[in-house]
């Protein structure tokens, strides 16, 4: 019967003793540096976590990305450091972490409402956040300038948002933060499409 190691490598019979033992220790030393990695990456983050409750957000950025560059396929990490990047205002960064813990739900195959739901949530509610934010600073900046083909570009991505909160009370569905921002959001959409309505009503020329 052939022998399996911990991490659930079966290892073939006909390889000869000197090539089993390497192959052996070969496993048995990724696996410790694996484990070692695990470890220091859960360090960093309890670190972030501290830095992130005394309200250093520099600091738990720079724990929270070193916990990453250890242990890359942490989903939770990516969301901790989105949700830095949402206070420190970084909302390009905060997506970009929120598409990453996506991913490797995908790959994982955790994307279902019995394994990594808690988590799975609120990486889509940073992500509706982050996205939100986003677009109401780059309105706000531009507002006085504001066309009704960018009025629609934003109620579009407001749509995006929402799509994110249902994502997450999908997977949680007692939140009561969704159900806030959903309403938030709700209101911002209706805003855009009376701006847009008026408009049109002060200006035939805008295409319907």
């Amino acid at each position: 019967t052939p022998r399996v190691e911990a991490i659930g490598v079966p290892l073939p019979t006909s390889m000869s003793n000197e090539a089993l033992r390497f192959l052996e220790k070969d496993l048995e030393d990724r696996a410790k540096r694996q484990k070692e990695r695990k470890e220091q990456a859960d360090r960093l983050k309890e670190l972030g976590n501290q830095c992130f409750k005394q309200g250093e957000m520099e600091s738990a950025l720079k724990h929270y990305s070193q916990a990453i560059e250890s242990c890359k396929g942490d989903k939770s990490l990516y969301s901790n450091r989105a949700l830095v990047n949402i206070k420190l205002e970084r909302y390009e960064d905060a997506i970009k972490d929120c598409n990453t813990a996506l991913q490797i739900f995908e790959l994982l195959e955790e994307k279902n409402p019995n394994k990594g739901g808690v988590l799975i949530s609120k990486v889509y509610l940073r992500r509706a956040i982050a996205r939100k934010e986003k677009v109401i600073a780059l309105s706000h900046n531009n507002e006085a300038k504001s066309t009704c083909d960018d009025l629609k570009s934003q109620k579009d991505e407001f749509e995006s948002v929402r799509a994110d909160l249902d994502c997450a009370l999908e997977y949680k569905r007692a939140d009561a933060e969704c159900t806030a921002e959903k309403t938030s959001v709700a209101g911002l959409i209706d805003e855009l499409q009376s701006r847009i309505d008026s408009i049109k009503e002060s200006d035939p020329r805008v295409v319907q």
